[in-house]
């Protein structure tokens, strides 16, 4: 049996999968821009919570977002010796925590931001 098929109307399925690629490369390219603005703005929260006495810890916080074979990792981190006495022991003051639990609305905000920027130029 043979059977025969000629598409009549709309993209074909070969222009459907340059689409979807050419979507998957926009989005990866909104998500990381994206993640580097929360990746800030995840900076500035844990600034604005840490202990300050010398100003030290608080300065030296950085972040960085890195595109990894299909993943975006961002960071926010500091080389500065006693943060993890400030945020984990009894005696100090949790910072890193509290930063992060409350942005997590802020990652779903900037995912749907760069979905919606994605669809728009695919579109």
């Amino acid at each position: 049996m043979t059977l025969e098929f000629e598409w009549q109307t709309g993209n074909t399925p070969g222009e459907m999968q340059d689409a979807l690629r050419e979507f998957a490369e926009i989005l990866e390219e909104e998500l990381l821009n994206e993640f580097e603005d929360l990746m800030e703005t995840l900076r500035k929260r844990v600034q604005g919570l840490a202990p300050v006495d010398t100003g030290k810890l608080k300065s030296s916080y950085e972040e960085d977002v890195e595109k990894l074979t299909g993943e975006i990792e961002g960071t926010v981190e500091t080389d500065v010796e006693y943060a993890p006495f400030q945020e984990f022991l009894e005696y100090g003051k949790s910072h890193l925590g509290p930063a992060f639990e409350g942005a997590k609305p802020l990652l779903e905000t900037h995912v749907e931001k760069a979905w919606e920027r994605a669809v728009r130029e695919v579109s």
